[in-house]
C-alpha cells in the first residue's frame, strides 16, 4: 500500500508541474489549482478542431465570419464558459 501512495504522490506532483507549465493563468485562478485546472484542460481538450461536428461547424462560422483561427478559438472557449457555467445549479440549488 506505501508503494502506491509513493506512486499517486509522484504522478500528482509531476500532473500539477505540467499543469503549471501549459496553463500558469488557470492555476493561478482563484478556486482552480492544478488539480481542477488539468481536469479542465483535459475535458476542453488541447486541439479543438478535432472536436465533434458541431465544434468543427462554429469554429468554421467564426472564420467566415471574419476572424482569425486564434479568434475563432477564443470564440469557442468563451462559448464553453458560458455553456458550462448555465449549467452549473444556482446557489439556492445548492
Amino acid at each position: 500500500m506505501l508503494h502506491l501512495d509513493e506512486q499517486l504522490a509522484l504522478v500528482t506532483k509531476r500532473l500539477h508541474r505540467i499543469t503549471s507549465d501549459v496553463a500558469p493563468k488557470l492555476v493561478a485562478t482563484k478556486g482552480i489549482g492544478p488539480e481542477v485546472a488539468s481536469t479542465l484542460l483535459m475535458t476542453a481538450g488541447d486541439n479543438p478542431p478535432s472536436c465533434d461536428d458541431r465544434t468543427r461547424d462554429y469554429l468554421a462560422r467564426r472564420q467566415a465570419e471574419g476572424k482569425s483561427k486564434t479568434e475563432a478559438i477564443r470564440c469557442l472557449k468563451r462559448y464553453v464558459a458560458r455553456e458550462v457555467f448555465n449549467a452549473m445549479p444556482s446557489a439556492t440549488q445548492i
